[in-house]
C-alpha cells in the first residue's frame, strides 16, 4: 500500500473552490487529438479503475486503452 501523505487545507480549499476544472475525466473528455492509455496490469499506485474511467470519458473516435500484463506501473523500468 501507498505510505500516508499530509494533505493540506489549502490544497483541500483549492480542490473545493477548482475541482470541476481540475478534472482529469473532464480534461480527457475534450480531449481533441488521438489519446493512447498504457496501464500496467498490476499497478498498485493507480488502479485499473481509474484507467477505466479515462476511458470512459474519452472520445472514442482515436482514443486506445492498452493493458500490459504481468508489470506495474513504471512497466519494469528501474
Amino acid at each position: 500500500s501507498a505510505p500516508a501523505r499530509r494533505i493540506y487545507r489549502a490544497w483541500l480549499d483549492d480542490l473545493r473552490a477548482n475541482g470541476p476544472r481540475l478534472s482529469v475525466s473532464a480534461a480527457v473528455a475534450r480531449l481533441a487529438v488521438p489519446l493512447l492509455l498504457v496501464h500496467g496490469e498490476e499497478n498498485q499506485g493507480v488502479g485499473i479503475a481509474e484507467a477505466e474511467d479515462l476511458y470512459h470519458h474519452a472520445p472514442k473516435a482515436g482514443t486506445r486503452f492498452v493493458l500490459l500484463e504481468k508489470t506495474g506501473h513504471s512497466f519494469g523500468a528501474g
